[in-house]
């Protein structure tokens, strides 16, 4: 005797939807105890770590061309150049702030610490500017520092330190 398809696979679901009662019932499986760390009690928490995947406001393109130097002293234009580094570096290192490339920066024709022109700036993208100069008084480093708003076109803080110049850097540092 010979059975149609259609009636063996039914004969078949038949008996698997009987097997649970049959004993046959399907089992989960009985959860594995987590390992213990060594030296750790049973119940104490475990340690802790947090992972921090960016920053939570993007940086502030920022252009610093090299800081002008008030007057033909060639130790002064090196102060210039070694305290325009210091200032770029501490705000590398803050993390607020993405430095635009110097090769960028070079584009610009005329950069002083009066004379601004924004739209120029803005085209190396470029949304903030830090101008800074660098000058001797008598027995005095004077090192100013203005920072400018590219897209609202003006000032928005503006600095000047006067010190021995042996504390130049320092007062970079402050800037």
């Amino acid at each position: 005797m010979r059975v149609p398809r259609t009636l063996a696979i039914l004969l078949l679901l038949a008996l698997l939807a009987l097997a649970p009662a049959r004993g046959l019932s399907r089992q989960e499986p009985a959860p594995t105890p987590k390992p213990q760390d060594e030296g750790r009690q049973a119940g104490q928490p475990s340690d802790l770590t947090i992972r921090i995947v960016g920053a939570a406001r993007p940086k502030v393109p920022i252009a610093i061309p090299p800081f002008a130097a008030g007057g033909d002293d060639s130790r002064l234009a090196e102060s210039a150049k070694a305290l325009h580094d210091v200032v770029r570096d501490d705000l590398d290192f803050s993390g607020y702030f993405a430095i635009v490339p110097e090769d960028y920066q070079k584009l610009i024709h005329d950069a002083s610490l009066t004379r601004i022109n924004y739209k120029e700036w803005l085209g190396i993208g470029a949304e903030a500017l830090l101008a800074g100069r660098v000058s001797l008084e008598p027995s005095t480093v004077v090192i100013e520092g203005r920072v400018y708003d590219t897209s609202d076109k003006k000032m928005v803080l503006g600095k000047r330190y006067r010190g021995e110049p042996d504390l130049d850097r320092l007062i970079a540092h402050r800037l």
